[in-house]
């Protein structure tokens, strides 16, 4: 709250990443086992959305806090 952000953003990744990693991996081993369906559709489903929770896993832990920090830089850039 009134800390350094850095040690902000450290603090909260460091909780929530293990948990993030693990449920984002569960998922996409789920979503990528559909990828062996026999259906097309169905795969390119499974497939996909495997992407998709990748992706999102890696915006959750590296992009939203990096952007965070941007943020939260320029607002205080911006009050000096």
């Amino acid at each position: 709250r009134n800390g350094d952000i850095d040690n902000a953003v450290n603090k909260a990744v460091g909780r929530t990443g293990v948990s993030l990693f693990g449920a984002a991996i569960t998922t996409i081993i789920g979503f990528g086992i559909i990828g062996f369906s026999i259906l097309p559709p169905i795969q390119q489903f499974g497939v996909i959305t495997a992407l998709a929770i990748g992706l999102s896993f890696i915006g959750a832990v590296f992009v939203l806090p990096a952007i965070l920090v941007i943020w939260a830089r320029t607002k205080q850039k911006n009050r000096a």
